[in-house]
């Protein structure tokens, strides 16, 4: 399956998203930064740093340190947010049968990542079936808070908006897991 942009402005997605003052600027390592200085900032376990979309967009213009924006997503949200890395080609083409699958069952807001050959899949419900982690077996990673994740903007072809898909987040849960925590999986990966 070939991807397309939707061509949507970024004004016109993610409106409930919007609404929230958790939007931060980010750096080439796609670390939450300050906008002014560059220094590195914890958006996470403080919301000292948090802006509104626009004000972060603002920022983003005004400044030379930043490369992007992104939104914090916390603990009391029922956000959910699905990292599919190097998963597209560069045509856009699917080049994992998993990734596909995880697109289409959640069916939720959907853009290109940073780097332009993954997938940021944001959907809504509390993840009860486990914890977020990364997948054993395939290149999945879920978040279920405590996350920043970088926007860009580049909408494909997917709702408009965040949806709540708590029945679909189970069943990727039960397609493709085991899972480990995060920090499991940063001592598996530096071993």
């Amino acid at each position: 399956m070939k991807l397309e942009e939707s061509g949507m402005r970024p004004n016109k997605l993610l409106r409930s998203l919007k609404r929230r003052n958790r939007w931060a600027c980010f750096d080439a390592e796609k670390k939450p930064i300050d906008p002014e200085s560059g220094d590195p900032v914890d958006v996470l376990r403080t919301r000292d740093h948090h802006m509104s979309y626009r004000e972060a967009n603002l920022a983003y213009a005004d400044h030379d340190a930043p490369v992007g924006i992104g939104f914090s997503i916390g603990l009391d949200d029922e956000l959910i947010l699905i990292d599919l890395d190097d998963c597209l080609d560069d045509d856009l083409k699917f080049k994992s049968e998993v990734a596909e699958d995880i697109f289409t069952t959640v069916n939720s807001y959907t853009e290109i990542s940073v780097g332009g050959h993954g997938l940021h899949i944001l959907t809504s419900g509390y993840n009860l079936e486990s914890y977020y982690g990364h997948s054993e077996e395939h290149p999945v990673e879920i978040y279920d808070g405590q996350k920043f994740f970088t926007f860009t903007g580049r909408h494909v072809q997917s709702p408009y908006d965040v949806k709540k898909q708590p029945g679909a987040i189970a069943t990727i849960h039960r397609r493709y897991g085991p899972w480990v925590s995060y920090r499991e999986w940063i001592s598996h990966k530096s071993d």
